[in-house]
């Protein structure tokens, strides 16, 4: 770059303004500090009215605070960014000013973040960063274990600003400190801002995080039905996206209820997602009785494809059936032992109970299409209709091997497939009048005869 622009110079040329800024933004990423202010005085020098990205100036100015160049990372936040101009995404902004205030925390400089919150806090631009712009001289006293000036920070926060920053990170080290004066403290300043249902929430969460399960239950038991389920299943989608599976389980285990709430959303799929399988088992033999029963028919499935927890899986089911009539886990089974064409073993399941395949048909239809596993989908329709099932659970099965057969032009079997379904008084002209169509074009096609008629009345 500087190369270009030597010769650039010799011949009194300049690069323009969004190239010359480009360079000054790349200058930055890389750290190269010298090059980036040089870069940007000649923008100033040779564009004084070309407006530089705001998101990025910050950038630079954080660039100056690794440099511990203090006194001109704030010379360009108080001088250079006064009027705001965002040219990236909505939050690029709050991604840069959030880095920046980083940078101020690491250096533990109580005077450094004070100049910095009091030059941005009033900016309406900035309005909407509050909360970021007051943690770091609040964090700062927290890093260095300062509770007294902590608290009157955020208590300035609370009373001048409507916000309640680094309230987790406060909470823990009240609680680790097992100072209850100052922890209740942050809980009234804080309830001032959001409410106290919801800073109670964040206090179990506070509880839950450091192992004081005890402290957590007691506060989600006392919150009765106020608890915020949603709240918490945001707290507990990021769990799992986090592979937390040992907060998880401390969450849901507060209460019965939260358990059965999150469990198939949840703890069931952060069990298989950390390779857990037979704590995912355990928790369902421990809660298998009907008053306080937890099932999920995708962990059901998943437990079924290891190989040494079948009989258990299977047990579990049987377990299930015999002690509160509950007999979806047992179809779960015998539509994977189905799916899986184990034949005999699904037949024997089915003559343990009946079987409601309305329930798990979507599990073997998917097989059936995905595989094209035409066997299948014939096993399929001849266990539906020699069986006591409504019309449409056998439509359906009829319905999904027609389509099949139909679309890989196997139009013999599609004809006696479509006969067999007329001598069993199953209707499939109503749902599958368009598959209909196109066999009975086909077989006019290659000059065959058509044995069924469309009744062109019913919806296709």
């Amino acid at each position: 770059v500087n190369k270009i622009q030597s010769k650039l110079d010799e011949q009194n040329l300049y690069l323009p303004t969004t190239e010359f800024a480009q360079i000054f933004f790349l200058e930055c990423e890389m750290g190269n500090l010298e090059e980036a202010k040089k870069c940007l005085q000649k923008i100033k020098e040779l564009y004084p009215t070309f407006k530089i990205d705001t998101p990025k100036l910050i950038d630079y100015a954080r660039l100056l605070l690794k440099y511990s160049n203090n006194d001109e990372a704030i010379a360009i936040i108080k001088n250079e960014c006064q009027e705001v101009n965002s040219f990236s995404d909505a939050d690029a902004l709050l991604r840069s000013f959030r880095r920046f205030l980083n940078n101020i925390v690491q250096t533990g400089n109580i005077d450094l973040a004070k100049t910095v919150r009091d030059s941005v806090i009033n900016h309406p631009d900035f309005s909407y960063l509050k909360e970021v712009i007051m943690e770091p001289v609040v964090k700062i006293n927290l890093y260095k274990g300062d509770f007294e000036n902590s608290l009157k920070e955020f208590e300035n926060c609370v009373v001048n600003y409507n916000c309640s920053p680094c309230q987790n990170m406060f909470m823990k080290k009240l609680i680790l400190a097992d100072d209850r004066l100052k922890l209740q403290a942050v809980v009234d300043l804080a309830s001032k801002v959001e409410g106290n249902s919801q800073v109670l929430h964040k206090l179990a969460l506070a509880f839950l995080d450091l192992d004081r399960l005890q402290e957590a239950t007691k506060i989600f038991q006392s919150l009765g039905r106020d608890i915020n389920y949603r709240f918490l299943e945001e707290i507990a989608k990021g769990y799992v996206s986090e592979n937390k599976i040992t907060a998880l389980e401390n969450l849901l285990g507060v209460t019965s209820l939260l358990k059965k709430v999150f469990f198939n959303s949840f703890l069931a799929r952060a069990y298989l997602k950390s390779n857990r399988p037979e704590d995912l088992l355990s928790e369902l033999e421990a809660r298998s009785n009907k008053k306080n029963r937890l099932f999920s028919i995708t962990a059901f499935h998943e437990l079924l494809k290891f190989p040494h927890l079948e009989d258990r899986v299977v047990e579990l089911a049987k377990s299930y059936l015999n002690t509160s009539s509950f007999d979806l886990p047992l179809t779960v089974v015998w539509s994977h032992y189905f799916s899986s064409e184990q034949y005999e073993k699904a037949y024997e399941i089915s003559k343990v109970t009946p079987i409601p395949v309305d329930k798990v048909d979507a599990v073997i239809f998917r097989r059936v299409q995905e595989g094209e596993n035409i066997e299948l989908g014939k096993r399929y329709v001849e266990f539906v209709s020699c069986r006591d099932y409504k019309d449409r659970v056998k439509e359906r099965a009829y319905g999904m091997l027609l389509d099949l057969l139909v679309l890989k032009q196997m139009h013999d079997e599609a004809v006696n497939l479509v006969m067999d379904a007329k001598s069993k008084n199953v209707n499939l002209e109503k749902h599958y009048q368009s598959t209909l169509s196109t066999l009975k074009s086909s077989l006019e096609r290659e000059n065959k005869p058509v044995p069924f008629s469309l009744d062109v009345s019913n919806d296709s």
